[in-house]
């Protein structure tokens, strides 16, 4: 097979990109394969706190980047990898790993994949997904108490974590990344539309145009 084409799909967190990249392997599955920024979290005792929620997520450097642009490297020129496997309600990395093989496309999301450039120089084409605040905000919200466990009883510590912590963060690292943007997409309606922006895209790159 000749290397893959590696498309990189970004945007804060609520932007959508979970939802549109889980339509777009439904599509095109085997010939795409996901790997994302979140299995890359570093634990707890390497970003020196003793309790998750005194740890600040919403920075680049609480990703294992350079073990991730290895992967996403040997990937792209045809290696089966070994993604490490991390667990939000121990934030912890568990013992087991995920082996993905290659595929002809690769698409790598996650919030900060922009800000890292041994991670840009690997992508092939760039996808910025936006939508606004408050919308992005509400789903981060169902999101942390459907998938990640928090209790809707907390809701109040999540928006004051999300005004403090997030937001500011979204706006200092994530939102500036729209530079390097080769396409940007509005996800204020939901992510049908981007889904198939994407879906004529990827099979244009299978066709060879």
């Amino acid at each position: 097979m000749d290397k893959s084409f590696v498309i990189g799909v970004t945007g804060a967190t609520g932007s959508g990109k979970t939802f549109v990249i889980e339509e777009l392997k439904k599509i095109f599955s085997p010939k795409v394969v996901v790997i994302s920024q979140d299995n890359y979290y570093k634990n707890l005792e390497e970003l020196g706190v003793e309790r998750w929620d005194r740890a600040n997520y919403d920075k680049p450097e609480s990703f294992d980047n350079n073990s991730l642009a290895k992967d996403l490297s040997n990937l792209k020129k045809g290696h089966p990898v070994h993604l490490p496997v991390y667990d939000f309600k121990t934030h912890s990395r568990l013992a087991s790993e995920v082996m993905v093989k290659p595929a002809q496309i690769i698409i790598i999301e996650g919030i900060f994949i922009f800000n890292i450039l041994s991670l840009r120089n690997l992508m092939d084409l760039k996808i910025f997904l936006q939508s606004e605040a408050d919308i992005r905000l509400s789903r981060r919200l169902l999101r942390d108490i459907q998938e990640r466990g928090r209790k809707a009883e907390n809701l109040a510590e999540s928006i004051n974590w999300y005004l403090k912590v997030v937001k500011p963060n979204q706006e200092k690292y994530i939102i500036p990344m729209k530079r390097y943007a080769d396409m940007m997409i509005n996800t204020n309606e939901g992510g049908i539309a981007a889904v198939d922006i994407l879906k004529k895209k990827i099979q244009n790159i299978l066709a060879g145009e």
